[in-house]
């Protein structure tokens, strides 16, 4: 069955803006290491960490340009289906699962019950980061959970 020259156009365009799965996976593991670090600040790190992470891609930040930095290092921006620019919203939809570390490492403090309470939320973040990292491997469009939630995706820059 022939396909249309404009929607064949449209998948060529998709195809050499999607970026390759390494690139993706490098991008996320600077911003793990960078939110790993600032995690080490006792009681404050793990909120500023999860904080980043749930913000990461709207922050107006001129060197960042709407972007992680991960993103912005490896040369990655995250585009929105609607054409808008990224905001800190659209970042909180894409995002809220990878910054349930941060609440685990709060919840962890309280005293006597808090790693009791932060073990189920941990083997949650945990299945929600394997589920995401499955979606990107095994996807053709690369889109994880939180692209469809926020109505996202992952383009070269």
């Amino acid at each position: 069955m022939p396909t249309s020259s404009s929607s064949t156009s449209e998948h060529a365009a998709a195809s050499t803006t999607q970026p390759e799965k390494m690139t993706r996976f490098l991008a996320i593991l600077i911003d793990s290491v960078l939110t790993m670090l600032v995690s080490w600040i006792p009681v404050l790190g793990p909120l500023l960490g999860a904080g980043y992470f749930l913000v990461r891609d709207g922050l107006t930040l001129d060197f960042m340009n709407q972007r992680s930095i991960g993103k912005h290092v490896m040369g990655l921006k995250v585009k929105r289906a609607d054409g808008q620019a990224m905001d800190i919203e659209t970042s909180a939809k894409r995002n809220w699962m990878f910054a349930i570390g941060g609440v685990t490492a709060l919840v962890a403090e309280i005293p006597l019950l808090g790693w009791l309470l932060a073990l189920p939320i941990s083997l949650a973040a945990l299945a929600i980061g394997l589920y995401e990292g499955y979606r990107v491997l095994t996807r053709s469009d690369q889109k994880r959970w939180g692209d469809d939630m926020a109505r996202t995706t992952v383009v070269k820059a």
